[in-house]
């Protein structure tokens, strides 16, 4: 599965929806910066087969998916909200959670593999937190999303 960039446009329009819900505030997106976590996300993909390219019929992991997707938004920080600093603070780690959470819902949903959890706000103000101020690469990412929404 390479990067389909449409697909990912449409990916962050809910969690993006839903952060502005939760906030009351208007979302905006640096074109340029979320073109360079496009394509952060398929270098990101590609590495695990840098010469050979990826084994027939091979597919990463939804988890590892959702790991990089919200490594590269965290890390660029893409999104902003204008004239509300509490919410512009934790803006880019909670679309970047709540892309996560999605795409994986997403992916699973018809295969009945995955759900879309139920998650106590004090732990998802929490992971956001700490996606904002630790450090978290990919891959603890992904496991994250994993202990999240396996069934």
């Amino acid at each position: 599965m390479y990067v389909n960039l449409g697909l990912l446009k449409d990916i962050f329009e809910t969690p993006a929806g839903q952060f502005e819900k939760l906030h009351v505030c208007r979302v905006t997106a640096n074109e340029y910066i979320l073109w360079e976590c496009f394509q952060k996300i398929g270098e990101s993909e590609r590495r695990d087969f840098p010469a050979r390219g990826m084994p027939q019929g091979y597919n990463i992991s939804p988890f590892k998916m959702a790991g990089i997707m919200c490594f590269w938004v965290r890390k660029l920080k893409p999104f902003s909200v204008a004239g509300d600093e509490e919410a512009n603070r934790f803006v880019n780690e909670a679309i970047a959670l709540y892309t996560g959470i999605y795409f994986v819902y997403g992916y699973g949903k018809d295969t009945g593999k995955t759900a879309l959890p139920k998650i106590n706000g004090e732990y998802i103000h929490d992971l956001i937190k700490s996606l904002r101020y630790n450090s978290h690469s990919p891959n603890s990412t992904a496991f994250v999303f994993e202990s999240l929404c396996m069934r």
